[in-house]
């Protein structure tokens, strides 16, 4: 509905309504012409009449009025509240958008923080290796060093042998 009262349908309604009253008023002023012009009291009920027929479409136009003012007012309280289910809407919206670049963020930073674990995971594995690799040259070197060290002993017990003999 328009919010615009429709002052034609409004004066076509009350014409309608006023179909009785206007009737009346025509016969009033039939009544009248017949009567003769020195009977006051018969011009007196026909006066009453058109005024009463005047009022009846005047309180038929004021009952459309108020029709439309209401379906007006519905229509407006309508779109108040779709208004308001509109930006209650919105909101939703845009807490759901922020709920998910929350989640993007977060899911950003998981990634970020599984990589970086990577990262220190590879390099402690590489620190064991590289351990691993020092203690076995160590070892190695332990190995050589007391090889050597055998060496020298079994040539001194070689002498000894030697020198028994």
């Amino acid at each position: 509905p328009s919010p615009e009262p429709d002052e034609d349908k409004v004066e076509k309604d009350a014409d309608e309504n006023g179909d009785d009253a206007a009737a009346d008023d025509t016969a009033d002023d039939r009544t009248q012409e017949g009567a003769s012009d020195d009977s006051a009291a018969s011009t007196q009920p026909a006066k009453q009449a058109r005024s009463k027929g005047t009022v009846l479409v005047r309180i038929n136009q004021l009952i459309e009025f108020h029709r439309d003012f209401v379906r007006r007012l519905q229509w407006y309280g309508t779109r108040v509240e779709d208004a308001h289910l509109d930006s209650e809407h919105h909101r939703h919206a845009l807490e759901i958008k922020e709920m998910e670049h929350r989640q993007d963020f977060l899911r950003q930073e998981i990634d970020r923080l599984k990589q970086r674990l990577q990262e220190q995971q590879i390099h402690i594995e590489t620190q064991v290796v590289e351990k691993e690799s020092d203690d076995i040259a160590e070892i190695k070197k332990q190995a050589k060093t007391q090889e050597a060290w055998m060496r020298v002993k079994w040539k001194q017990l070689e002498q000894e042998k030697w020198q028994l003999k």
